[in-house]
């Protein structure tokens, strides 16, 4: 056996190890584990006839690595385990390793022991990354190597992942009566234009290049199925794996040991992968992710995730504070779109001739659905429609609690306790007659539709949950039809208890902050205490930190203290930095706060709290401190930054060589950044080097300013050597930089001694052309794929209308996708209207309403705010399609003219139909119009239908105060009414 002590064990004998744990996990002797494991093993459906034998010999040969169970025998010894811990009433299994009670992490580690031979148990080669320690210097050595994986990797090899459904492709409705039943398990795939993108994307992966990529669509429009099928260059390839992490917990112990040639599946992304329950997993996950993808001795890894488009926006559009660490992460999603239409159309066609399923759905398909027909979408909301009292009610509970951001799996006890919310007294009378009504009503809700997964589909439970109980999950499509349809509906009070009741000490806390978000303050401030009573002493902080946002000062501070006594390091150190003024007082407390905490972020918070009260020298011992206790570079990064930002450069870069040392290889580009940001750019050349040598360079050049004369020689030099490496856009920040000094020819030529064709460099080109050779931007425009044009052929288009070619601009239109195509025409229309061209105006206007009926609204908006008269013309025939959007506009209209109660029948249209904002701007009207008492209902129906952080800190008129701040302090009731004055003392 080669290798040493320290090198990482292979797949089996890690299998064997993890047998021992389990066994010992247990509690159990090894001879009244196996007594055990024979019974449960007996009693597992399809038993066979000859049982194996739980000798202490097949054990001890299953605990050395010399051979590996089958998996009913895994299957045993796993349920074994569970059932022993639970009967002795032992703590969760937090200090095993992840996953130790997952049935479908052991068939994982199963197929990889079996994969090698007895005899291959030695160790494989570790793969080192050198750090440079000096950013000036030309030979790089390493202070610290560190490891990619200490154990064997994670995911399976990609050639043996044979089942889409198992990665959530959606299944296909079954064949029409009569046709042969051995067609393919899914249709034949149709490419499209976002394919293309994709594809692109993935061949860089497959070239060397580590990248993440976000498809982004609604439930069933086929995101997962695009994935899958652009994996199947890689399956080709044969040496890449496939890694599908289930939840927060699998994707942190996982990351570290992802190696190269590894794809990453996050299907389905939503907020659980981001924050899980425990504050700062999220920002965990995002620094890991980024080591992952920027890390060159990692590269290649793929990370393909999915995610609703709704989703995408909450996380992007910054009012979710839990997201803003993925900010970085979240970035040019490749979207899919709702229709086939255009040139799609053709190979839909050709498909169909050979599939009666694309056939059916091309003919049956309504406005060209044809991925959500496939994916049996109707059908399943056509089940939700017809259901009975008893299922209706089961799967508006199941909505409501996914509402409420429960994980995606709930238990049949939830459920049969929720349930109970959505039935009358006159209903639950009258299914006392029917004891098996709940079966019914399961029954309905998971009976499959056409061969898809009905409604409510039965899953498997978490690994940290009873086995024993039921566990189910609304299907996809019910899922975004509930999150949508049912936004303005209030939550009823009843479920929030009932989902109280059902959750541990950890779901507690989150379900407050949920809570809180929708202004429901009182209930936020109970579920922290429940939370505390069930042994969660975050709880303090938590609601600490409530009590903050809503300025009740006096009680915050009695809950932060009590949190600090309990030694919650964030609290400590919120207590040391408002003690900045007295020294002695404020540096005990923070070294309090260092020997309590277990992440750093609570103590930078309170070091950048005291560097922004202007006491920068105390605030630079305070980051000493961190960095000593969590030397990982993040603490140093963050404070040299700032001394870049003051001016105080050398010092920055004591700090920044810091981070170097401590292994923190994003301080290449941040140092990088910011000596561009403070001028000296030759130390810029020699961070930028660096910074390509470790392979972290994105978003390098994203911005760019103007450039002081003295300063060209040496950033003409700086950007001629990034240009000369080969990193993406840079000669467009270049030329864009350029630009904005003054230096626009000079910019010109830089683009065109080396042309490019990425969406961004034809952007910048556009841009910088002269009126006379504005052809050459059109013909450059069209060397890039249709789905990429669009954000540069909103500058080709508008400046071809100032320069009065309207018709040069209906032609690059003309060419982008249904989706780009409709925005641009919209933005071309409003340009003709401002140049004064309305009847053109009127004509692009009609030709995106022939493609989107629904972009009607858009037009009546743009017409109204412009004083055209077709405005009214325009709302009609939006409002005829019963546009929400449409409906919230022309209510503003018919406020602004003064007639509220018109208007306010359009909002309720509006909000019926899922549209919130409308509610807020009923909410205005009323109070404007001095009907404050309903003005407050409102505002707190609108509040309460929030998913993200609250839109509006301040509802009321500033001349309201008394209103302001009582709403501020105590919020809302469950019900939606104003809540009334209520304590928030200690618990005893």
């Amino acid at each position: 056996m080669g290798g040493t002590d320290n090198a990482p064990l292979s797949a089996r004998r890690q299998f064997a190890a993890r047998i021992v744990e389990l066994i010992d996990a247990s509690g159990l002797t090894r001879a009244e584990f196996a007594r055990q494991a024979a019974l449960i093993e007996r009693k597992l459906p399809e038993p066979p006839k000859s049982a194996p034998s739980f000798s202490e010999q097949r054990f001890s040969d299953w605990c050395s690595g010399k051979n590996v169970p089958n998996e009913r025998v895994v299957i045993a010894l796993v349920r074994t385990a569970e059932q022993a811990r639970r009967r002795q009433s032992l703590p969760p299994p937090n200090h095993l390793t992840p996953g130790i009670l997952s049935v479908d992490r052991w068939r994982t580690w199963r197929r990889l022991a079996r994969a090698e031979q007895p005899a291959d148990s030695g160790f494989s080669t570790t793969v080192l990354v050198a750090v440079p320690t000096d950013p000036t210097a030309t030979a790089y050595v390493s202070p610290d190597p560190a490891a990619i994986a200490l154990y064997e990797p994670v995911g399976d090899w990609l050639t043996e992942t044979t089942d889409p459904f198992a990665l959530g492709v959606h299944r296909s409705i079954a064949l029409p009566k009569g046709h042969s039943s051995v067609s393919p398990s899914m249709p034949p795939y149709v490419h499209r234009a976002h394919d293309e993108r994709l594809t692109a994307r993935v061949d860089a992966a497959m070239g060397g290049e580590s990248r993440l990529i976000w498809v982004t669509g609604d439930s069933s429009y086929g995101k997962s199925r695009a994935c899958w099928e652009a994996l199947g260059q890689l399956r080709r390839r044969g040496n890449w794996r496939l890694w599908a992490p289930h939840s927060t917990e699998e994707v942190l112990a996982g990351l570290y040991r992802v190696v190269p040639q590894t794809v990453i599946w996050l299907d389905a992304t939503r907020h659980s992968y981001f924050h899980a329950p425990g504050g700062s997993d999220g920002q965990h996950i995002a620094d890991r992710l980024n080591d992952v993808i920027l890390t060159a001795r990692r590269a290649p890894v793929l990370v393909l995730g999915t995610m609703w488009t709704g989703t995408w926006d909450e996380l992007t559009r910054g009012g979710d504070p839990r997201a803003r660490c993925f900010q970085s992460l979240l970035r040019d999603p490749i979207s899919v779109p709702p229709r086939f239409s255009g040139d799609d159309i053709p190979a839909l066609q050709r498909a169909a001739n050979t599939d009666v399923r694309l056939a059916a759905a091309k003919e049956q398909a309504a406005d060209g659905e044809i991925a959500q027909w496939l994916a049996g979408a109707p059908v399943v909301l056509e089940r939700w429609e017809a259901a009975g009292e008893d299922a209706k009610a089961l799967l508006l509970a199941a909505m409501d609690i996914r509402r409420l951001g429960h994980d995606h799996r709930f238990p049949l006890t939830l459920l049969e306790a929720a349930v109970q919310v959505y039935l009358s007294s006159s209903q639950r009378e009258r299914l006392m007659n029917r004891p098996d009504w709940l079966q019914q009503a399961l029954s309905y809700a998971t009976t499959e539709c056409l061969g898809v997964g009905g409604p409510l589909i039965p899953t498997p439970p978490p690994a940290d949950s009873r086995p024993e109980v039921p566990h189910y999950r609304l299907s996809d499509v019910l899922d975004q039809y509930g999150q949508e349809q049912r936004t303005t509906e209030p939550i009823p009070p009843e479920l929030w208890r009932t989902l109280a009741e059902h959750m541990d000490a950890t779901g507690l806390l989150e379900l407050a902050r949920t809570a809180h978000r929708r202004g429901l303050y009182r209930l936020a401030h109970d579920l922290c205490r429940d939370a505390l009573r069930a042994g969660n002493q975050g709880a303090l902080w938590q609601a600490a930190e409530f009590l903050r946002f809503q300025e009740r000062m006096t009680e915050a501070d009695a809950w932060t203290e009590a949190a600090a006594q309990a030694g919650d390091a964030a609290a400590l150190a919120w207590i040391a930095s408002r003690w900045w003024e007295a020294d002695a007082a404020g540096d005990t407390w923070f070294t309090k706060a260092v020997d309590a905490a277990v992440d750093a972020q609570p103590l930078v918070d309170a070091a950048v709290h005291l560097y922004e009260c202007g006491d920068i020298e105390r605030a630079q011992a305070w980051f000493d401190l961190i960095i000593d206790r969590f030397p990982d570079g993040r603490a140093a990064v963050e404070f040299a930054w700032r001394l870049a930002d003051q001016g105080l450069w050398d010092e920055a870069l004591r700090y920044f060589e810091k981070a170097v040392r401590d292994g923190n290889l994003d301080a290449y580009q941040s140092a990088c950044e910011n000596s561009v940001y403070c001028r000296r750019w030759r130390e810029a050349g020699a961070w930028l080097k660096s910074a390509i040598t470790v392979g972290h360079t994105n978003h390098l050049f994203e911005t760019y300013a103007a450039v002081p004369d003295e300063d060209w020689p040496d950033a003409d030099a700086f950007f001629r050597e990034a240009a000369a490496s080969g990193l993406a856009d840079v000669r467009t920040i270049w030329a864009l930089t350029l630009d904005e000094s003054g230096r626009t020819e000079e910019a010109l030529a830089v683009l065109e001694a080396v042309p490019e064709d990425t969406a961004s460099a034809i952007l910048a080109y556009a841009r910088l052309l002269p009126e006379d050779r504005l052809s050459e931007a059109v013909a450059r425009l069209r060397s890039l794929p249709p789905s990429e044009r669009k954000l540069p052929a909103w500058v080709v288009v508008d400046r071809l209308i100032h320069a009065d070619r309207v018709g040069e601009a209906r032609q690059v239109c003309v060419g982008l996708p249904d989706t780009g195509r409709v925005q641009l025409l919209h933005s071309g229309a409003a340009t003709l209207l401002a140049t004064d061209r309305p009847e053109e105006a009127l004509a692009w206007f009609e030709e995106a309403a022939a493609t989107d009926p629904a972009s009607l609204a858009d037009a009546a908006r743009t017409l109204e705010k412009a004083g055209h008269g077709r405005a009214t013309h325009y709302y009609a025939r939006a409002l005829a399609t019963e546009d929400a959007q449409a409906q919230r506009w022309f209510a503003d209209t018919l406020t602004a003219a003064g007639r509220l109660d018109d208007a306010l029948t359009w909002y309720e249209k509006a909000w019926c139909q899922g549209d919130i904002r409308a509610l807020k701007s009923a909410a205005e009207a009323v109070h404007a119009a001095g009907r404050k008492r309903e003005a407050f209902v409102l505002y707190g129906r609108y509040w309460a239908a929030q998913t993200g952080s609250l839109m509006l800190r301040y509802p009321f008129s500033p001349g309201d105060s008394a209103a302001v701040t009582h709403v501020r302090q105590y919020g809302w009731n469950v019900d939606g009414a104003l809540a009334g004055e209520w304590a928030a003392p200690l618990p005893p």
